[in-house]
């Protein structure tokens, strides 16, 4: 939830009268969510529909560790793979959603663009386009991650790796739709790899690492601005490199 919004609610509800009955609906409970409870609500009591969210079966998820100045390199050479025909890729906000766009436009990609600063038109048409294969690829935020029902995705790529496994769960959840198969992909930066293990311990599997066999993990040259990490433990730093390591094609 956006500090915003939370914040819009909390100020409303001190407008209320003190003594009222408050209700509080929500698709998902991360932890952001139940400290606004606690605010708000008194002795509340829980109902819970379903069981908590687990990746459809057909998902095969993959980890491709890489600097973090080479990862749009990386998502070109993956693009332009077999099989991506129809491509969601999300980044964390929203200013890179748009600039990651525009770089994969000109390397000769269609792409559509999704996030909060579209008007509702443009997420509209964006989302036409991308359902109907006039754009192999759109790039997102996590405004996409939830109710979008688009049979045909057959790739889900993390550019950025998602704040929470919740939100990793729901992201990949765009793949593999009506028990098809799909494969989540994810590019992960050295200091990233807590949030994997995060990943890992809420789906109780490690997720297998891989790497292109000709792709140049080593290449040179100054990391690409970016939005500072979320590093582990919720410090913010900046841009690393990561030495490839071994090279291995999954089997």
């Amino acid at each position: 939830m956006p500090n915003s919004l939370a914040a819009a609610i909390t100020s409303l509800s001190r407008m209320l009268p003190p003594k009222r009955q408050n209700l509080v609906f929500s698709a998902t409970i991360p932890s952001e969510i139940m400290i606004l409870v606690q605010q708000i609500l008194h002795h509340p009591v829980m109902i819970q529909i379903g069981q908590r969210s687990a990746p459809a079966v057909g998902i095969r998820h993959a980890v491709y560790p890489v600097p973090r100045h080479l990862k749009t390199d990386l998502l070109v050479e993956l693009l332009r793979g077999e099989g991506m025909t129809l491509v969601l890729i999300f980044t964390r906000t929203k200013h890179y959603a748009s600039r990651l766009a525009q770089t994969l436009e000109r390397r000769g990609f269609k792409v559509s663009v999704l996030h909060g600063d579209r008007s509702q038109s443009q997420r509209l048409r964006a989302l036409e386009q991308f359902r109907h294969g006039r754009s192999q690829v759109m790039v997102a935020t996590d405004i996409a991650a939830r109710g979008i029902d688009i049979e045909e995705i057959s790739h889900v790529i993390n550019f950025d790796i998602p704040n929470t496994p919740e939100d990793y769960i729901h992201r990949i959840g765009r793949t593999a739709r009506v028990d098809a198969t799909g494969d989540a992909f994810t590019l992960v930066d050295k200091d990233e790899e807590p949030m994997v293990k995060d990943i890992e311990r809420a789906l109780s599997r490690t997720l297998p690492r891989v790497t292109l066999p000709h792709f140049d993990y080593k290449k040179a040259g100054a990391p690409r601005t970016h939005e500072p990490q979320r590093h582990h433990g919720g410090r913010r730093q900046g841009p690393s490199s990561y030495g490839g390591g071994p090279r291995r094609q999954r089997s």
